[in-house]
């Protein structure tokens, strides 16, 4: 697995601002290694991505939020083989829980996080309509994006991906099950109900695809099993 940080413009806190960190041909260079190394996994921003070789030579692509069309038109012609991860909810929370810990909304928008949704959400449901792969993931673990959803903060992924780009409650849960088992180059074992596969799943009390919110609290899960283990078992009267 080969990691590069290569960032174009970028509207992010300054501290945290890499800047051209490599070039696409450094990316190209690195082909040749796929074979060995597994995956290449690019975190980008903006128009490195349209420079020969740049999506090409990569597997997934984190945050992706500046996309030009000439961009949008080689993502679309790689789509059976590249993978896009917005971290959308970095920036959705970020401008609308980080107040709580400090970060006011005014700060992030002066930042630019405001402008960066807006334009990542257009071009997200730009790559949904020509069937560009979108998972979910990256950048939680913060105290306003924690890992699982605690109250009202960190919608997941899925609930972002049905009110903000479009997507069907059905292909917002393929994202985290059937294509989050090829993005980790499992696809014939992880990600579906299927013989053969890991008994990787939760049961919910209620249809999912009718309320993708089912998907957004710990109430909901009545059921968590890995691997054919239960993990979490919620006893209800009359079920």
């Amino acid at each position: 697995m080969i990691t590069a940080a290569v960032y174009g413009q970028h509207l992010g806190y300054p501290v945290f601002v890499v800047r051209d960190a490599i070039g696409s041909h450094n990316l190209r260079s690195w082909d040749d290694k796929r074979n060995v190394s597994g995956s290449e996994l690019v975190h980008g921003f903006s128009e490195w991505l349209r420079s020969e070789g740049g999506v090409g030579s990569v597997d997934v692509i984190y945050h992706a939020s500046f996309i030009s069309d000439g961009t949008m038109r080689l993502l679309e012609q790689q789509k059976d083989h590249v993978y896009v991860v917005p971290a959308i909810n970095w920036l959705y929370g970020t401008l609308h829980d980080a107040e709580a810990f400090g970060s006011p909304i005014a700060k992030a928008e002066a930042v630019g996080y405001g402008r960066e949704l807006e334009i990542a959400v257009a071009g997200l449901k730009e790559m949904y309509k020509r069937g560009v792969k979108i998972l979910p993931g990256g950048d939680y673990g913060f105290a306003w994006t924690p890992h699982g959803p605690i109250a009202h903060r960190s919608l997941p992924d899925q609930q972002h991906f049905v009110n903000l780009i479009g997507m069907t409650p059905m292909d917002a849960i393929l994202s985290a099950t059937a294509l989050g088992g090829e993005i980790m180059l499992h696809p014939h074992e992880l990600g579906k109900v299927q013989p053969g596969y890991y008994a990787d799943m939760i049961i919910v009390d209620g249809n999912p695809l009718d309320d993708i919110s089912l998907l957004s609290g710990h109430k909901h899960i009545d059921m968590v099993m890995i691997n054919g283990r239960i993990h979490k078992e919620t006893y209800k009267a009359g079920v």
